[in-house]
């Protein structure tokens, strides 16, 4: 793979919380409470947000009776989500523990409030129990579990004639988390990956794409490999990533790039999005492994791998990070003029190139579309004769040994 000679000094990242000891200690042989120290918990009860704090709901059924299924669920999902936005990762990092979360105990108590009422108006206006249980549907594809349940729940006890109390059911997200905390890994690692998933999860529950239906994601590869990787082996996970990226490049066509669709581009812009998030993550965890991480992208930009380059570099300008790799680099994401700056930057070398700026050309016969799939094709071509030379390389080697 060709390299370019820049060569950047990063610096560390600053971290709000307190860094834990590297230790190979594992989670099991620790004190109970230790885990909870990792977060920083306060011994003090959190304070309970003002709109947790009664059980009742703006949104009333009886003043819906002429609203139709359809406007009553967008109702009650916009205000279920004012109070989800409510909740932090620490919440369900408490209840993974066993340990009871004062806030979650509250959200249970919201939605009981909105399950009951909605039960004793149906009791009053049998009439209208069809209405929700229709609304049952719109809600099971389109809100949130907590919100859903609790309009089901509702309509099976007016149907069995007695209300019983609604918990909510967490454990598509605590179970997930609990599972990382029962994982031998050494707890500096464990630390870290509690921080990365604190951001994940802020990310993705107060994020458009949301699917509620998905348990909460733990994985965390990227972290976890810069974690075991030393300094002198990041050339080699960076070489990984870009094995990866190149595969997905191998397919790309000029015809793609133009009308700014296809498979191949597809996997691309999820592969790109991806490592964005996963440096993102990284970036608020440790001052060892966010030096790693502003080395892994100076291994990127000297292979000529600029699509994961700027993927992992604006995952680290996200973070609110401002080490000295993104002071050298930064203007390379400046999204101004659609990335002008980028744009500039690219010549006639083989390379992975950053696509969302040439995708975005108003011009259907721009030449750098063509040039960006011809440097992925010398790309790939570099790199089956280079793999090739290694390979003929160790055979003559061993053949000396032989002789």
């Amino acid at each position: 793979m060709q390299r370019s000679s820049l060569n950047v000094a990063t610096t560390a990242c600053e971290v709000e919380l307190s860094s834990v000891q590297s230790t190979d200690e594992k989670p099991s042989s620790l004190s109970p409470g230790y885990l909870s120290q990792l977060v920083e918990f306060s011994l003090r009860l959190p304070e309970i947000p003002g709109a947790l704090d009664s059980i009742d709901w703006v949104w009333k059924p009886r003043s819906s009776w002429d609203s139709a299924t359809e406007e009553i669920a967008w109702s009650l999902i916009h205000e279920s989500q004012r109070y989800i936005h409510l909740l932090q990762f620490k919440d369900f990092l408490e209840e993974a523990q066993d340990l009871s979360s004062p806030i979650i105990t509250a959200l249970e108590s919201k939605y009981d409030g909105l399950s009951v009422s909605l039960y004793y108006y149906l009791r009053r206006h049998l009439d209208e129990l069809r209405k929700y249980l229709d609304l049952q549907d719109v809600l099971e594809k389109n809100a949130d579990p907590f919100l859903f349940g609790a309009v089901k729940h509702a309509c099976s006890c007016v149907r069995n004639g007695r209300y019983k109390i609604y918990g909510i059911d967490t454990r598509f997200i605590t179970g997930p988390i609990k599972a990382v905390l029962l994982k031998e890994n050494p707890i500096a690692l464990t630390h870290c990956q509690l921080r990365a998933l604190a951001v994940r999860f802020q990310n993705f529950y107060r994020g458009p794409e949301v699917i509620w239906s998905k348990e909460f994601d733990t994985q965390t590869d990227l972290l976890d490999k810069l974690f075991h990787t030393e300094q002198e082996g990041l050339e080699e996970l960076a070489a990984e990533l870009t094995t990866t990226a190149l595969s997905l490049f191998r397919d790309l066509t000029v015809d793609m790039i133009r009308k700014g669709s296809g498979h191949p581009l597809a996997a691309l812009n999820k592969w790109w999005n991806s490592l964005c998030r996963a440096a993102e993550e990284c970036s608020a965890t440790d001052m060892a492994l966010c030096i790693k991480l502003d080395q892994l992208v100076l291994e990127l930009y000297h292979l000529r791998d600029f699509y994961s380059f700027t993927a992992v570099l604006q995952g680290i300008h996200s973070s609110g990070r401002r080490p000295a790799v993104l002071q050298r680099f930064g203007h390379l994401i400046d999204s101004g003029e659609n990335y002008r700056l980028y744009r500039q930057h690219i010549d006639s070398g083989a390379a992975l190139h950053f696509l969302l700026p040439i995708v975005k050309l108003q011009s259907p016969e721009s030449t750098v579309k063509s040039q960006i799939v011809f440097a992925a094709q010398k790309y790939a071509l570099l790199n089956t004769f280079n793999k090739t030379s290694r390979r003929l390389h160790s055979f003559l080697i061993s053949l000396c040994f032989c002789s």
